[in-house]
């Protein structure tokens, strides 16, 4: 550790810290400690004011926290930090035991599930093939009985549920020689099959410590195996059990909850359900009722929580989880099952044209690609063609069988080798294209013509998935009113079932709409006016016609019948996934070969998947299918290494686990379905934590939501010898300044936020939430993981909180880095993961400098104004100044003093409807003018005409989003900048507080991608809008304008819930970003000279375009040329003489642009200066948009005008922002900067 930094002792360095002392954080005593103990991972100085020398040279945390514990221990202060070693100690003791019994250590995701188990948690293993799961499960079973015994607590067994009686015998087999190793007598008691006598006796005489039984036999055994006390039961494979539902509430009762706790949280899960529809129907009333149902419920199952002790542990490597019953877990024991996502694919997708007839090419390629293949045909060829393939296949001599065959072993002999290829029906529930996961065994599927929906347009149907297809085109042509409104509203209502309903209750609605009831609610409600719709809009031929003309589907006649066929892209892309599977250690490699029988249908096939999902198909000519296939090779003898036990990653762990924090909820839930409807957990007091496989992680995601720590303002933080406190910041003997932060609080009756203290300073409240709460639930997650990673937003206060969490968890966790990504994209998600960095200490420099000028300056000089306007003005909405919030505020007030001084008389000529001339007092006689217009009219004098190239505008920074987004939406800049960061954290845009115009390598290469399909390649003309930095321009993630965003998010929804606000915004980012990589626009310029009796104008304008340009998606603010021609007089509709301003108002849009231009503020606060004024009520915005000062605000600027010109000066306000901006590159020392300020305003005049 170091103890000596800028002549400070080190004692004192110890206590106050380097750079920041922390309220209420020390891991011991829960009082303050510096930064530099937390981040050593030492309690604080008044509990451990000496550390010894084994304690800071100890090679690794545990060694660490063993040696500090007995230090801690033996000088009778050991309080909380007792119970990390604790648990550490438990795992250890675990990891021994396991090691004996298998032969080798924990791999790291075994340790995390172990933390967990450990400490008594349950919750859900979702975790590809060959991380260990079932052994794990096995161990942890003996390692329970060993316990209780230990103890001597008798009677609690450990109950492991299989999918079938092979996997009963061979975890028997498993447990009883890990026993025989651990030198355990494990009276194991396995149900295999058939119920032997004996085995029934012993397992109602409870003559077991373990029992083994498949999902089946606990259905129908369920009386046999309850009335035991099962400690721990772990469920090798949850979409078994899934299957026979009634299990959920079974192994519920086994771990200890009655039937009543399972009926209450049925109830709770109703309540929220109607809390959801009072919510929707805005009934205040039915909402209270639901809220305080649900509180009492709540209350009921925590209490339930607690008085249950059994662990249930749920496993799975594909796991699907749906219906009612599954969120039984979530209410009684805290955490929901989540899914891997058949987007997290490895696929080489490549289509080829046959040239000697389908079956001819099928055989020739499943010959050349060799065994492991699936060959699918299209729903509409059916399964009799696909058993004629097959039977082609066997002749040609391919081992090949059909779905078709009664063959129910069909799956396992496959698996087996016995089969070479499997030929089936591309469907999506279909049995080849949903739920098999061989990742050893299939490595190629070969679609035997494009997959795809084939539908009579005579006929109705009822199918949810087909009539989603077939409204979802019917939209792309019907694009406003109340027709496109119903069809969105359908169109998501089935979705939403499609995405939560098992097929089973899917084909009950569909048959009872199919038998002619008339639902009213529901999904056979939505199927029946699906239906109504489809029929409706696929009889109208000119909408037929559109639809075809869309390129996305085919319309076919046969035999006097018209076809639709619609490319099934969802099939193809789950189908297609068989071949490409998560496993320890990466996503497997696979092929997907479509063999073309519809040339048309491909290109709409590739059209569907390329602005859905982002895929991108090649020719045959484009592959080199032997490489590719090699490289599909390597990956399955992985595979099959790990599933034999071999260890072909050598000593290396398969995965790791790693905890990714961030602040935003939102982004959390984006970043966590990348990989599939994530599992979780809620931890503490509604703390959530997503977790997922990417592969070669665990991945757990959870949110800050925001700063967990602010500089204290009780008036008596805690101050060291020595020390002064100035408004939270500590001065120390040597002239250093140490901020003091604490847990942010904010009072549950009147909403004042605070730091430091037990009640609140505004009300006296004792009623406070607390991110406190937050802090606590990330300590006691982030231990259970390898590594931990920081991915707040990449600028300044993102840099700052993740460096507060490095501080508190670098003594607990192994490896603790930075990773930054400026879009919320699973490449750019994938980018940062492979190149994690340390907290930039110069950036968080900065923004204690910016925080601390922050308070210095807001705290002295509001504290000086409530002094000067004491009993003066009314004090309701606060008194407050700052460096930059006082100067715009001067701003504004000029502003208004001009604009006042500015109304002159003058003329206005309207002509035709759009057209109007202003004639100022000072240009001429106004008088004069109007006579002579409205009697003779305006003479034509000259006209001109010039070609003009018009460049485009360059993306959108922060300043300019907020200036054209204030005037487009009609909305404040803290409105948009709240619509952009939804935007941002649901992966739509780029991060929204940037000050470059700058595009990379993918900002070009999605508006190629645009351009090129919609104007054509001759309008792309990429630009870079300057050099690479920090941050890039605002722009979109996706090639996708707000319709093809509309329809993407109706397949693949976000995190958030996007209003025609949000939309509204993207368009305007999204169409001003392809503009700026689009060709010039080449315009006719006009000037015009009109004579308006003794006066002339000139108007001059576009009179038509010669090449539209980038104007062809973002119209450029050019007046319009008026159409007159030399010689011509014109008639004014009307004139009339009036009194207006010659200087208007600033709108907040024009306050953004000086704030950039004039190099005060920054991107992050832009919004939040303006906001302030608004909410202090000094401005407030006229009805045309116009920024208006108070009264209060005139009084309060001329006062700080009048007091301290220097302190508020534009001037100063620019020095300290280019010196912040030297102390982010290291340029200058920021406690030198700091000492600086202090001597400014300490300097003020009284």
């Amino acid at each position: 550790m170091e103890r000596i930094a800028e002549g400070l002792s080190g004692r004192i360095l110890e206590e106050v810290g380097r750079r920041a002392l922390y309220l209420e954080m020390c891991p011991n005593c829960g009082a303050h400690i510096s930064d530099l103990r937390l981040e050593e991972g030492l309690p604080c100085v008044a509990c451990y004011p000496n550390p010894s020398q084994a304690a800071m040279s100890a090679p690794d945390i545990v060694s660490r926290i063993r040696e500090v514990t007995a230090e801690l221990s033996r000088a009778r202060s050991l309080r909380r930090y007792g119970r990390a070693f604790r648990a550490m100690f438990r795992l250890e003791e675990f990891n021994a035991f396991f090691r004996k019994a298998v032969g080798y250590d924990l791999w790291t995701v075994q340790r995390t599930w172990a933390s967990r188990a450990l400490s008594g948690q349950s919750f859900a293993i979702v975790s590809p093939t060959g991380t260990g799961k079932t052994v794990f499960g096995m161990v942890l079973s003996l390692y329970h009985v060993a316990r209780l015994r230990k103890s001597l607590r008798r009677g609690e067994k450990a109950y492991m549920v299989f999918p079938s009686s092979f996997l009963v015998q061979q975890a028997r087999d498993r447990i009883q020689s890990f026993a025989e190793r651990l030198g355990i007598s494990a009276r194991v008691l396995a149900f295999a099959g058939t119920d032997h006598e004996k085995s029934l006796e012993r397992l109602e005489s409870g003559d077991f410590d373990i029992l083994l039984t498949t999902n089946q036999y606990l259905s129908r055994n369920f009386d046999r195996i309850s009335g035991k006390s099962y400690g721990l039961i772990f469920v090798d494979d949850v979409d078994s059990m899934l299957r026979a539902s009634r299990n959920i509430d079974r192994v519920l009762a086994l771990i200890g909850f009655s039937q009543d706790d399972i009926a209450r949280a049925y109830e709770l899960i109703r309540a929220r359900r109607e809390y959801v529809r009072a919510l929707s129907a805005k009934d205040e009333s039915a909402m209270r009722e639901a809220q305080a149902r649900i509180a009492e419920l709540s209350a009921a199952l925590r209490k339930a929580r607690r008085r249950v002790r059994g662990l249930l542990l749920l496993s799975s490597a594909t796991a699907r989880p749906k219906g009612t019953r599954v969120r039984l877990f979530r209410e009684l024991l805290g955490f929901e099952v989540g899914r891997q996502s058949e987007m997290l694919r490895n696929v080489v997708d490549v289509y080829a044209v046959p040239g000697d007839g389908m079956e001819a090419a099928v055989v020739e390629y499943v010959r050349s690609l060799g065994p492991g293949g699936l060959v699918l045909v299209p729903m509409d060829a059916g399964a009799e063609y696909a058993s004629r393939l097959s039977d082609a296949l066997n002749a040609a001599g391919v081992r090949s069988a059909s779905t078709a065959s009664r063959d129910r072993s069909l799956l396992e002999r496959f698996a087996r080798g016995e089969y070479d290829v499997l030929v089936g029906v591309a469907s999506y529930y279909g049995k080849l294209a949903r739920g098999l996961d061989l990742p050893e065994r299939i490595r190629y599927v070969l679609f035997a013509g494009v997959p795809r929906f084939r539908y009579r347009l005579d006929e109705r149907t009822y199918n949810p998935v087909q009539l989603v297809q077939m409204l979802t085109e019917v939209r792309r042509v019907i694009q406003r009113g109340r027709a496109a409104a119903e069809l969105d509203h359908v169109i998501e209502a089935l979705s939403r079932y499609l995405r939560t309903l098992p097929w089973a209750a899917i084909k009950r609605a569909m048959e009872e709409v199919e038998s002619g009831a008339s639902p009213d609610r529901g999904l056979p409600r939505y199927i029946a006016r699906a239906s109504e719709l489809a029929a409706k809009y696929y009889s109208n031929e000119g909408i037929l016609q559109r639809i075809y003309e869309g390129g996305r589907v085919v319309v076919r006649s046969e035999g006097g019948v018209k076809y639709l066929l619609v490319p099934d892209v969802l099939t193809y892309i789950q189908a297609s996934g068989r071949a490409s599977r998560l496993f320890a250690g990466g996503i497997s490699k696979g092929l997907a070969l479509t063999l073309v029988d519809d040339e048309r249908l491909m290109r709409a096939l590739e059209v569907q998947g390329r602005t859905r999902y982002d895929l991108k198909w090649k020719g045959i000519s484009e592959v080199d299918l032997r490489s590719v296939m090699e490289e599909v090779d390597r990956d399955r003898e992985t595979i099959r290494g790990l599933l034999e036990g071999r260890a072909p990653l050598g000593a290396k762990p398969p995965m790791r686990s790693a905890l990714l924090l961030v602040e935003s909820p939102t982004k959390a839930r984006t970043i966590a379905s990348f990989f599939g409807r994530p599992a979780v957990r809620i931890v503490g007091e509604g703390f959530r934590v997503y977790e997922v496989a990417t592969g070669g992680l665990l991945l757990g995601v959870a949110a800050t939501k925001g700063h967990l720590f602010d500089l204290v303002t009780d008036a008596s933080p805690p101050t060291p010898d020595g020390a002064t406190n100035f408004y939270g910041v500590l001065s120390v003997p040597d002239s250093r300044f140490v901020p003091v932060y604490g847990p942010i609080k904010r009072c549950a009756k009147c909403g004042t936020v605070f730091v430091g203290g037990d009640r609140c300073p505004r009300c006296g409240s004792k009623s406070f939430t607390s991110t406190r709460s937050t802090i606590d639930a990330i300590l006691s997650i982030a231990p259970e993981y390898d590594l931990v990673l920081l991915g707040t937003d990449p600028d300044a206060e993102g840099e700052k909180i993740s460096w507060d969490l490095s501080n508190l968890l670098r003594g607990l966790v192994p490896e603790v880095r930075r990773v930054e990504f400026h879009e919320v994209t699973k490449w750019a998600l994938e980018e940062a993961l492979a190149s994690p960095r340390d907290v930039n200490e110069r950036l968080v420099e900065a923004q204690l400098v910016r925080r601390i000028e922050d308070r210095w300056i807001g705290f002295e000089l509001s504290k000086r104004l409530r002094e000067a306007f004491a009993g003066r003005i009314r004090d309701r909405y606060g008194l407050s100044a700052g460096r930059v919030q006082t100067p715009v505020l001067g701003w504004i007030v000029r502003r208004a003093d001009e604009y006042l001084r500015s109304w002159r008389k003058m003329l206005v000529v309207v002509i035709g409807e759009n057209m109007s001339i202003v004639v100022r007092e000072d240009e001429a006689n106004i008088d004069e003018v109007k006579r002579a217009v409205d009697s003779a009219g305006i003479r034509v004098v000259d006209a001109r005409s010039e070609e003009r190239e018009l460049n485009p505008p360059p993306p959108f920074t922060t300043d300019s989003l907020l200036a054209e987004a204030t005037r487009y939406l009609r909305a404040s800049a803290e409105q948009v900048m709240r619509l952009a960061q939804d935007l941002f954290e649901a992966g739509l845009i780029t991060y929204h507080r940037t000050d470059s115009t700058y595009v990379s390598d993918k900002g070009i290469s999605i508006a190629r991608e645009y351009v090129e399909e919609n104007f054509g390649p001759e309008e792309f003309h990429p630009r870079k809008w300057g050099n690479p930095g920090t941050h890039e321009c605002i722009r979109p993630t996706r090639p996708l304008d707000s319709a093809g965003l509309s329809e993407a998010l109706k397949f693949a929804p976000t995190g958030a819930r996007l209003t025609d606000a949000h939309m509204s915004l993207y368009s305007l980012i999204f169409n001003r970003f392809i503009a700026s990589q689009m060709a010039p626009a080449v315009v006719e310029w006009r000037s015009v000279t009109l004579e308006l009796g003794p006066l002339r104008k000139v108007l001059e304008g576009v009179a038509g375009y010669r090449r539209r340009g980038f104007a062809a998606i973002h119209q450029p603010k050019y007046p319009e040329a008026p159409p007159f021609n030399p010689g011509d007089t014109v008639r004014a509709s009307y004139s009339v003489v009036k009194y207006g301003p010659t200087v208007y108002l600033y709108r907040q849009g024009d306050i953004i642009s000086m704030m950039r231009e004039r190099g005060i503020g920054r991107p992050s606060t832009y919004a939040k200066i303006l906001q302030t004024l608004l909410e202090r009520r000094y401005v407030y915005v006229g009805p045309g948009g116009g920024l208006v000062p108070s009264k209060k605000g005139t009084s309060v600027y001329s006062y700080l005008a009048s007091k301290f010109p220097a302190v508020i000066s534009e001037e100063r306000t620019r020095q300290l922002e280019e010196k912040m901006d030297r102390v982010e590159r290291g340029d200058v020392d920021y406690q030198s900067l700091l000492r600086e300020l202090h001597s400014e305003i300490a300097s003020l005049p009284s």
